[in-house]
C-alpha cells in the first residue's frame, strides 16, 4: 500500500487554467490536461498547473472523459490516517445536521460531495453497504473496510460494485465481513423498509426520502398512482399516512416483488396494486385514475444523449399526468438530471401546464436529502429537483 500512498508521477495542465478547478471542483477533463503521465488506471498523481504551482493529488482515470478526480488539495500522504479522518469528518458532519440517532438509514459517504471521489457509502439499520464507483479508489478499499468497521461497528459490510465501476470490468458483489441477508431491513420512522444487496445502486434511493415524506402529507384518502416505483418507497409511506389505495408501476420485477415484502411486513398489501410495465408504455395506454401521482423517472438526461429530447420526454410525462388528474389533485414530480438547471426544469413543468390549460399550485420544492451534501464548488452534486403541486383548472 505503501506505493500507492505517494504519488511521484506529476500531470501538467494546460496554460489557461479553469477558474472551475481553482475553486475547488475537483474533475480535471483530458482536454484540460498539456502533460498526461500516462500512467495506470487508479494511480494517484500530483497536479501542477504551467507555472510549477502544485493544484492537488488525484486518481488517474485512464479511459474517461474526467482525467483526474483530485482527493486532496494539500501535499500529502493518501494512507490509512487520511481515509480516517475523511470518513470520520463525514460522519461528524452528518452527527451534527441530522438527527442520527432517529435515521434508521442515511448515506455516510457520498463520493466527491465529501471529498472521498468514486464511493459511496450507505447505513441501513445495522448494516453498510459500499461502492466503489472508480479504481483509483477501489485500491484502497481494505483500508476503507477497516475504517468502516472500527467507526460504525456493523453486524456486515456488503460490497455492491457490480457494473458501477468506471473504467473496471471486474465489479464485485458480495459480504465482506460477516455475511447478513439478502434484504437488509431498516426504519423510518414506524415503517420497515428492506434494502436490496441485489438491486440497483445501493438497494434503496434515500436521496427521495425526505421528499417521499413530504408528499406522504397529503396522501390521506386519496387514491395513489406510483410511476417509475422501484420498491415503492413512496406509495408505502402514503397508505401508511390513510391513502385509500397505491398503484405501483415499474419495469422490474425483481422490484416489485421486495415491493410486495414490504407492504405485506407493514400491513397494507390488500391496498396495493402491482403492475410490472414500462412506464412509458403503461402512462401512453392507460387512463390515470388517481388523486395523487409520483414521478420518479431515471436521469433521463443520462438517458438521452440530446438535452432537448430529454426535456421533451419530462415533458410528455407531466402532460400526460396533469391531463388525467381531477381538480385539487396533487402531482409530485422528479428531475435527476444536475444537467438541468431549476430554471429549465421550471420552464418545462409550465409548458406542460400551458399545453393541458391546467395551473398548477406549487405547495413544496425540494431536494435530495442532507445526508447527500450538495457543494457550491461542485454543481453535479446538486442534481435532484422535487415538486408536489396541487391541479387546478385554469
Amino acid at each position: 500500500m505503501h506505493s500507492m500512498s505517494r504519488s511521484e508521477v506529476r500531470a501538467i495542465l494546460k496554460k489557461n487554467i479553469k477558474k472551475r478547478i481553482a475553486r475547488g471542483h475537483p474533475w480535471i477533463y483530458s482536454n484540460e490536461v498539456s502533460k498526461d503521465p500516462g500512467v495506470s488506471d487508479g494511480s494517484i498523481v500530483d497536479v501542477f498547473n504551467q507555472s510549477n504551482q502544485f493544484i492537488g493529488k488525484g486518481f488517474y482515470c485512464k479511459d474517461s472523459k474526467i482525467r483526474i478526480r483530485l482527493i486532496t488539495r494539500k501535499y500529502e500522504r493518501i494512507d490509512r490516517d487520511f481515509f480516517n479522518k475523511r470518513i470520520e469528518r463525514a460522519w461528524l458532519t452528518r452527527k451534527k445536521y441530522l438527527a442520527t440517532k432517529k435515521q434508521g438509514a442515511m448515506r455516510i459517504v457520498f463520493a466527491d460531495a465529501d471529498y472521498l471521489p468514486g464511493l459511496i457509502v450507505d447505513r441501513y439499520g445495522d448494516y453498510l453497504v459500499v461502492q466503489f464507483n472508480i479504481e483509483g479508489i477501489k485500491k484502497f478499499k481494505e483500508i476503507i473496510f477497516e475504517t468502516l468497521e472500527n467507526l460504525f461497528k456493523p453486524k456486515g459490510i456488503f460490497q455492491n460494485s457490480t457494473g458501477n465501476v468506471e473504467n473496471t470490468s471486474n465489479g464485485e458483489r458480495g459480504w465482506i465481513t460477516a455475511a447478513g441477508v439478502e434484504l437488509i431491513p431498516f426504519k423510518i420512522g414506524e415503517i420497515t423498509y428492506f434494502a436490496d444487496t441485489q438491486g440497483q445502486g445501493t438497494g434503496f434511493y434515500l436521496d427521495q426520502r425526505d421528499n417521499a415524506e413530504k408528499m406522504s402529507l397529503y396522501a390521506k384518502h386519496k387514491r395513489v398512482l406510483d410511476l417509475f416505483s422501484y420498491t415503492g418507497n413512496s406509495a408505502l409511506r402514503s397508505l401508511k399516512k390513510g391513502a385509500s389505495h397505491a398503484t405501483i408501476v415499474d419495469n422490474s420485477k425483481r422490484a416489485l416483488e421486495i415491493a410486495k415484502e414490504m407492504f405485506r411486513y407493514n400491513n397494507v398489501i390488500d391496498k396495493a396494486t402491482f403492475i410490472n410495465e414500462n412506464v412509458f408504455e403503461y402512462i401512453n395506454n392507460a387512463k390515470i385514475k388517481a388523486d395523487l401521482v409520483v414521478l420518479d423517472p431515471p436521469s433521463l438526461g443520462k438517458l438521452s444523449k440530446n438535452k432537448k429530447t430529454a426535456l421533451n420526454s419530462y415533458k410528455e410525462l407531466n402532460i400526460r399526468s396533469i391531463n388525467d388528474i381531477p381538480n385539487d389533485g396533487i402531482l409530485g414530480m422528479t428531475c435527476r438530471s444536475y444537467k438541468i438547471s431549476w430554471t429549465t426544469w421550471y420552464e418545462t413543468i409550465n409548458k406542460a401546464f400551458i399545453d393541458t390549460n391546467r395551473v398548477g399550485r406549487l405547495l413544496y420544492m425540494g431536494g435530495q436529502s442532507v445526508d447527500f451534501p450538495s457543494l457550491s464548488c461542485i454543481y453535479e452534486t446538486s442534481y435532484l429537483k422535487f415538486n408536489i403541486y396541487m391541479i387546478e383548472r385554469n
